[in-house]
Order: structure tokens, then sequence, then C-alpha cells
């Protein structure tokens, strides 16, 4: 058997396994839920994409339940994959991108695949800051 600990997020369950896969769960409607997988880069939280829907609770007794679990503490910062775009196509980035990008990053240790050089950049209305220090911030 698998151990498990879960954690609440706002309106999500995020359950940590012993092997270091994350999940979340959220109430979707009327007596369904809604799951996916959950990425860690760096000290941020990412809620990929749903994957699976199923019975579950009601409204009420889903949201009881979510709040006798501790509070998330792994990382200090959470968004969401659909939020995540790839700048050259403008969509938003998929868990099996998310999953090779992450397997990719841990094994060689990299912080990021870009190898940009640390400076200032725009992009729309936004600037990013690379330094060498910590990759992306």
């Amino acid at each position: 058997m698998i151990n498990e600990t879960i954690y609440r997020l706002g309106e999500y369950r995020i359950i940590e396994y012993e092997n270091g896969l994350l999940r979340w769960e959220t109430y979707y409607h009327f007596g369904v839920q809604r799951s996916g997988k959950c990425f860690i880069l760096g000290d941020i939280l990412i809620i990929g994409h749903w994957s699976h829907e199923e019975p579950g609770y009601l409204i009420l007794e889903f949201f009881e339940q979510l709040q006798k679990l501790p509070v998330w503490n792994k990382t200090r910062y959470y968004c969401f994959a659909f939020e995540l775009l790839d700048v050259a196509t403008g969509q938003s980035l998929t868990n099996d991108f998310l999953e090779r990008y992450l397997t990719l990053t841990s094994s060689t240790g990299s912080k990021s695949l870009m190898n940009m050089s640390p400076g200032m950049f725009r992009l729309g209305r936004y600037q990013i800051a690379v330094t060498d220090q910590l990759g992306w911030i």
C-alpha cells in the first residue's frame, strides 16, 4: 500500500505520495470531482490539467472534509498549467510537456532548458528577469 499525505490548497486537495508523485482533486459539480497531476518547479506548485472525473462528495461534504486537512506548505507559490503559455505558439502547456521538462531539468540539474543569458526581457506587457543564479524569476 502506498502512503500518502493530503493537504488543502484553496478548493483543492493536494495528495503527495511516498514516491514523490503529486495529484490534485476538487469538487466539480453535483457529486462529481475532478483530479489531475501536480508538478513542482522550484518553489512553485503547478496544478496540471484535469485528467480524471468520477463520482465524489456533495459540495458540503467535500468542503467539510477539506477543512480538516493541513494547509499545503511545500511551496510558496502555485499556478495552473492552463495559465502557462508556450511563447512560440500561445498554447497552454500540457501535462506531458511539464513531465518531460521537469524530468530533463532534474536529471541534468539545469534550471532552464532555454540556456538564456542573464538579462531583462519583455513579453507583451511583462518584464522578465533572467539571472544566472536562480534561472527564471
